[in-house]
């Protein structure tokens, strides 16, 4: 197994008139592959909407010396970006030891949210994500694991400062984690570090810089409890999960990202006490959403073949289970299923709109988004009161055989619904996937609960 030590040294100072972290050295030592290119980072994602750093010439060299490079295009490791290879111009000898620093990412005028992979600095530190950051090895068999070690540098910070990582922690001088992993399970991480506060309980952690214009420690204990109660529902209870906030300068905000175990929520700098007054629901709306993306996962390298189950059945169990386990009122159950479904999805202009042709639209028309979200939760709501009617159990068997680290493959769910539903039921997924409209009974959620 190949060995990668990755050693992260953030910088403190001025940025944008605010104190804080405003660069960071990155130095790795890898031993590749003999195939090019030795190294690969995203170029374009999301529509330009969420960039690698800036960042200062990259230094190669070997055992021998300097090992020169060039950059160009590779074939794109994810359908939402355009990714770039670092190609030796000639042949390693031993590990290649690669160093750059990145700078926060400076952002254009008029900016409005998009999501929250990107490298951001605000006051008192920074947040982002490993495939924002970091120069990671290229590998052609994405399942090839590397035996990693990440670690931090903290001596150039505040006393104080701490660096979080989604896959563990340091302090100055410290591990942030050590294992086995794939370029992918690097990439899909998320860190802070700076001078942060936290709320850390049995196993929940949440990070940020300035106190936010919302109690966040309530708001942390209110989600606890749902926590521990989704853990055990999905058969889960070892999880941790750490959540990120995010200062943003412009409004509106409120945008949040997932990776595996962690996620980053935003709100804005703009925002008062008085514009959270009576809107915390919304808030923790979106944080258990987040959340919940931990246990339903389908593979999406191909935007649109997954988005469905991903936002789908995210939207489903992060709404009935706080019901189910007594959180939450059949009323507040209710409103929340009308705006997720009637307002967002059958009143969206583009409800017809198939499950394929939706990424092509939606980040130059974001009501396009929401759409994979209610139709995908309307579906998973229908299919689970079939199987329910003909006693042939629950989607929970096949989700709860999976994770957002093993997600299931678009074609396990056709083979499940198959099995338990025959051809009828892979009608009703293919008639989902082209955009049709389905019928519904008013009381498909409960019946405590109405579609109005």
């Amino acid at each position: 197994m190949k060995k990668l030590k990755i050693v992260l040294t953030p910088e403190w100072g001025e940025f944008q008139q605010m104190e804080t972290v405003n660069a960071m050295q990155v130095e790795e030592w890898y031993e590749p592959a003999e195939a090019a290119p030795a190294f690969c980072f995203p170029d374009i994602a999301f529509g330009g909407r969420c960039p690698f750093p800036e960042w200062d010439e990259l230094q190669m060299e070997d055992a021998v010396g300097q090992l020169p490079y060039e950059i160009r295009p590779i074939p794109t490791l994810d359908d939402n970006m355009t990714f770039r290879g670092v190609f030796p111009e000639r042949t390693a000898e031993g590990a290649i030891h690669v160093r750059y620093r990145i700078f926060p990412r400076i952002l254009p005028e008029g900016y409005r949210r998009s999501p929250c992979f990107d490298f951001r600095a605000e006051p008192n530190g920074l947040n982002g994500t490993g495939l924002f950051s970091l120069i990671l090895p290229y590998s052609e068999d994405e399942k090839e694991k590397m035996e990693t070690v990440l670690s931090w540098d903290l001596s150039g910070l505040p006393e104080g400062s701490r660096a979080i990582f989604s896959l563990g922690e340091s302090f100055c001088g410290g591990i942030g984690f050590r294992g086995n992993y794939t370029r992918k399970d690097l990439a899909d991480t998320m860190f802070a570090v700076g001078r942060m506060q936290a709320f850390e309980k049995d196993g929940l952690g949440v990070y940020w810089f300035l106190d936010p214009p919302f109690d966040i420690r309530g708001i942390a204990e209110k989600i606890l409890p749902i926590f521990r109660y989704e853990k055990n529902y999905f058969e889960d209870s070892s999880a941790e999960f750490r959540v990120f906030l995010r200062r943003d300068p412009f409004t509106p905000s409120g945008a949040g990202s997932a990776c595996p175990y962690a996620f980053i929520s935003t709100y804005s700098a703009l925002d008062t006490p008085e514009d959270f007054a009576g809107d915390e629901e919304k808030w923790i709306d979106v944080f258990i959403h987040e959340m919940t993306h931990t246990w339903p996962a389908m593979e999406d390298q191909t935007t649109g073949d997954g988005t469905w189950f991903c936002e789908g059945a995210t939207e489903y169990y992060c709404t009935m289970i706080p019901y189910w386990g007594g959180f939450a009122s059949a009323e507040e159950t209710s409103r929340k299923i009308h705006r997720k479904i009637v307002e967002d999805y059958l009143e969206n202009p583009y409800r017809e709109m198939p499950n394929r042709e939706i990424p092509k639209i939606q980040w130059q028309d974001l009501r396009a988004q929401h759409v994979p979200y209610g139709r995908g939760m309307l579906y998973i709501a229908r299919t689970e009161a079939k199987l329910r009617e003909e006693g042939k159990g629950s989607i929970l068997e096949i989700v709860k055989k999976h994770s957002i680290t093993n997600p299931m493959t678009r074609q396990e769910w056709k083979d499940f619904i198959f099995e338990k539903l025959g051809q009828e039921g892979l009608e009703d997924y293919q008639h989902m996937e082209e955009g049709r409209i389905p019928t519904f009974e008013k009381d498909l959620f409960g019946p405590e609960i109405r579609i109005d």
